[in-house]
């Protein structure tokens, strides 16, 4: 990425080669297009839900249509290779779509609310899912066509008007994103997109959105919040991964070593929820090793595996191996990297670690397998729960009633058993983590119910005088209600006395 005057020009990570490039939305820009959002937000939210579905449906059938050159630029401009653009990011993006065109409508009907008090008798309640109006979509470069539009989707369908930053460093993607949307012909000022650096962000944010949903870095999150908190605005976020594999001594070694290999270096270990901290039971560490090593020769630079995507990132990963170098981590084996060109990191297996190296307590985001031996499934539970991130975890046995009761007792969003990752590309399941992995879910029911709030209505005839519990007081009402009281929350028979007192109160 090359920021010039006004322009952002896209680079090809694998070449260094320029892409294309788009204009930087200035503060005026952002300012009309927050105008353009809340103008439509007052037609967009009295659409009716079904033909707000059938623009996205619109949607589907274009990105399918023109997958190929979606996956195609994916790849040029992050680099991951073109197996990965179709499987992360074009594929999860029909099954968003097709799953929220499918089920939204059931998800936010309205609700019925019964009055189980009978102090209440005669009322009425009901629940009706409202969109919160404009609010921010920031998203990042690693997934830069299937994160924003998994969150557009049910923001639209839910009603909202979006403004839509894409990262900086794949201004291409979400340029492609943005006109896929106006060939649907969605309503202007329903999608409103904006490009720029994090200086376009904040811009972004400083005008009134009813919300802010953001994917990125934990660091890059706390500013968004404290920036958010001055205006109490809420946010959904997710953010930074540290996640831990634990492979205990009876798992599959060969399916398990291909899981550790793959779930490290997939997109270049550049994925929120990578495998970054392997546990391993002492008495199968060397034969594990052994097995990764294996799978790791097999490894094509280019097919297998790509570059950095920026040289920030490329930055960062050299420092943790560094730090880890440089404190005892020794490399067990490295892929060569023959060609010098673009960002290409060689992917690397390390082992003598420990708690203080970067690469352990820190996010790399690169491709780094990381072997930690542990004496039993509870050391390497106290591991894994150590880190200040919580997204998700995989445990790897083949006794499934103890990974089960592992999975209650590790910090995190998602835990997979003897499987890893797959669950992101079934948006019918919740996504997010905790502790400083994030604030709220993506995917699923859960994604419609952060794109809404829940408001209640209460409803009766109205003919009415008035309510016990109303002014004025006197003695006589506050034995009424001690007697209903006891009558709801009471025992024993003498509770039957009190049914003349209750008929006088419901009658009122």
């Amino acid at each position: 990425m090359k920021i010039s005057g006004t322009s952002i020009t896209s680079i090809d990570p694998s070449t260094g080669e320029a892409i294309g490039s788009v204009e930087i939305s200035t503060p005026e820009d952002i300012q009309k297009a927050f105008k353009r959002a809340e103008d439509s937000f007052h037609f967009w939210k009295n659409v009716p839900l079904k033909k707000r579905i059938s623009y996205l449906k619109k949607v589907g059938e274009i990105i399918f249509e023109e997958r190929d050159e979606i996956a195609e630029l994916i790849t040029k401009e992050t680099g991951k290779p073109l197996m990965e653009s179709y499987s992360s990011d074009v594929l999860s993006s029909l099954d968003a779509i097709s799953y929220y065109c499918k089920n939204s409508q059931k998800i936010l009907k309205r609700e019925r609310v019964k009055f189980n008090q009978p102090f209440l008798f005669g009322k009425k309640a009901w629940i009706e899912y409202e969109p919160f109006g404009p609010v921010a979509l920031i998203s990042p470069w690693n997934y830069p066509f299937s994160i924003p539009i998994v969150s557009i989707v049910p923001l639209i369908i839910a009603g909202n008007t979006v403004l839509f930053k894409p990262s900086e460093f794949t201004p291409m993607t979400g340029k492609k994103i943005e006109e896929i949307f106006k060939k649907a012909e969605l309503p202007e000022g329903v999608l409103n997109v904006l490009y720029g650096d994090g200086e376009v962000g904040r811009e972004i944010l400083k005008q009134p959105v009813k919300k802010v949903f953001f994917t990125g870095s934990s660091q890059t999150g706390k500013e968004i919040m404290k920036l958010c908190s001055e205006r109490l605005i809420p946010v959904v976020f997710e953010l930074g991964g540290k996640d831990p594999m634990i492979v205990l001594k009876d798992a599959n070694l060969d399916t398990t070593a291909w899981a550790a290999v793959w779930g490290s270096l997939f997109n270049c270990g550049q994925t929120c929820s990578s495998v970054e901290r392997i546990y391993v039971e002492e008495e199968i560490v060397e034969p594990f090793i052994q097995r990764i090593v294996e799978k790791m020769k097999k490894l094509k630079m280019g097919i297998d595996f790509g570059p950095i995507q920026n040289e920030k990132q490329h930055k960062k990963v050299k420092e943790h191996l560094d730090d880890a170098l440089s404190k005892g981590g020794k490399i067990i084996y490295q892929i060569d990297i023959k060609e010098k060109r673009g960002l290409f990191f060689p992917p690397t297996l390390l082992y003598n670690l420990n708690e203080g190296m970067k690469c352990i307590k820190e996010e790399t985001f690169g491709p780094l397998i990381r072997i930690i031996p542990v004496k039993d499934w509870k050391e390497a539970i106290e591991l894994a729960n150590s880190s200040n991130m919580g997204l998700s975890a995989s445990i790897w046995t083949k006794d499934l009633e103890k990974a089960r009761n592992m999975a209650k007792e590790i910090q995190a969003g998602t835990i997979w058993i003897n499987n890893l990752l797959y669950s992101y590309n079934a948006t019918q399941c919740p996504w997010g983590g905790i502790k400083e992995s994030g604030i709220g879910r993506v995917h699923g029911k859960f994604a419609l119910f952060e794109a809404t709030y829940p408001k209640l209505i209460c409803s009766e005839r109205g003919k009415k005088k008035g309510e016990l519990w109303w002014f004025p007081y006197d003695e006589k009402k506050i034995e009424m209600l001690k007697d209903g009281i006891t009558f709801l929350f009471g025992k024993g028979i003498k509770r039957l006395k009190l049914i003349p007192s209750l008929i006088k109160w419901f009658l009122r």
